[in-house]
């Protein structure tokens, strides 16, 4: 089962709206556990974990946690290395770099493809057309959510979320206008330069994979950015 059908997306877009209208940040949890009953019918997998974790992010959550009660990163019964040890490591190593860009960002709007909850009347008052997007144009692919943000200079940002949990996602994306686009990299925090003046975008995401990027008009010369926060 994806998340296609899951009320959490009506909840984080209601609770990120009601903390933008507020000004305050909000902090979400998921479920960072594999059960150990059920085994016959149960399934559940690091990029089910990924996936929820980063919808969080996606929603540009300030604070992030796992709810853990069975074996996780960490086994309950014996305190060892529990069956999600290493991919929580490589996930939380990931956030850690950049968690100071994520800081500095504020969500403007998230969209969805058509695939997400198509007949809840919950999401449909939720829900954001492309039409309002910024930096967008035409349809998303196939369980594919996207959202913008910006930081207080006007710098404009890029997240790109592949839902599935199962399968890897080959996206191309269709820009409203030529730009530069820089990825924000998970193993140093730093902005590289990926395309120069293009008008589209080509990614490729594991499952329940999230990318950064900041996309910058290219009528202006290309250059990065960097956060530092306040100790």
């Amino acid at each position: 089962k994806q998340l296609d059908t899951v009320d959490m997306w009506c909840d984080m877009e209601t609770v990120r709206r009601a903390a933008q209208e507020r000004n305050i940040p909000f902090w979400f949890y998921y479920q960072g556990h594999k059960y150990s009953f059920h085994k016959r019918h149960y399934r559940f997998t690091f990029p089910m974990v990924r996936a929820m974790a980063n919808a969080g992010i996606l929603h540009g959550v300030k604070a992030l946690s796992a709810y853990i009660e069975s074996d996780g990163p960490v086994n309950y019964e014996d305190g060892g290395k529990g069956v999600f040890f290493d991919e929580y490591k490589k996930m939380n190593s990931e956030l850690f770099y950049l968690g100071n860009m994520l800081m500095a960002l504020e969500c403007q709007r998230v969209i969805h493809d058509a695939a997400l909850l198509p007949d809840c009347p919950y999401m449909d008052k939720l829900r954001t057309p492309m039409s309002e997007s910024e930096l967008l144009q035409g349809e998303l692919p196939f369980r594919i959510s996207v959202s913008e943000h910006k930081d207080a200079y006007g710098n404009k940002y890029l997240m790109v979320l592949n839902r599935d949990f199962d399968i890897d996602a080959a996206i191309a994306l269709k820009l409203k206008s030529k730009s530069h686009v820089y990825r924000v990299s998970k193993r140093s925090g730093d902005e590289e330069l990926v395309y120069e003046s293009t008008e589209s975008l080509i990614i490729r995401l594991a499952p329940g994979e999230l990318e950064l990027f900041r996309v910058q008009p290219a009528e202006e010369a290309p250059y990065t950015v960097e956060y530092y926060l306040d100790k």
